[in-house]
Order: structure tokens, then sequence, then C-alpha cells
């Protein structure tokens, strides 16, 4: 509930040009994997195959907003475990060189976008 809380939150200072990022060191992997631990146990309680893939070209640090950060891979995971009923859900981290960005992919099986 606090997440839905906070996600609406940071839209309504989103929509007001009001909100701040705080940028600091994070070590991405360990994160990302101790987040996704989580939904592992949901999609196997669903009978779903679930894989993380993370790239060898992400840096071990960066700097980022680790509480978006989260908040999108949350939102990302926990979709595609709502809408997959059977099948697989597959998340990939990988890295932008040229951009200098994070890119977060979840491929699911789920009923998709009509």
């Amino acid at each position: 509930m606090m997440c839905m809380v906070n996600d609406y939150l940071d839209y309504t200072l989103l929509s007001r040009d009001q909100f701040d990022a705080r940028v600091g060191r994070l070590e991405v992997r360990p994160v990302i994997k101790a987040v996704l631990e989580t939904f592992k146990l949901f999609a196997e309680a669903k009978r779903l195959q679930f894989k993380l893939s993370i790239d060898f070209g992400v840096p071990t640090i960066l700097l980022t907003d680790r509480q978006r950060l989260l908040q999108v891979l949350r939102n990302y995971v926990g979709n595609a475990l709502k809408y997959t009923t059977t099948g697989k859900i597959h998340v990939r981290v990988a890295y932008s060189e040229t951009d200098k960005r994070v890119i977060l992919e979840v491929e699911d099986t789920g009923v998709g976008i009509k």
C-alpha cells in the first residue's frame, strides 16, 4: 500500500515540476538481485519460469536515484506477475554506453495491453 501512495505522490510532484531525484552511488547488481528474489517466490507460486539477466556491460556502481530505480523495477515486474498466468517472465538489465543509461526490460507471456 505504501508503494502505491509513494507512486501517487511522485506522480503529483512530477506533474507540478517539483520532483527532486536523490542521486547517489548504488551498487546495482546486489540491489536488483535482492528485490527480484521476492518476485521470484511469487512467480514460483504461480508456476511461472522467472529469469534475471544482468549484462556484463552494466557497471558495478551507478550514480542514480535508488528509490526510483527500485520503484520502476517493482512496477514493471509486479505488472508482469499480475497479468501472466502461464509461461515465463524474463527481466533483463543492460547498459547503454552511448546514452550512459540503464535499460530495464521485462518480457512476459501475459495478456499484454489491449
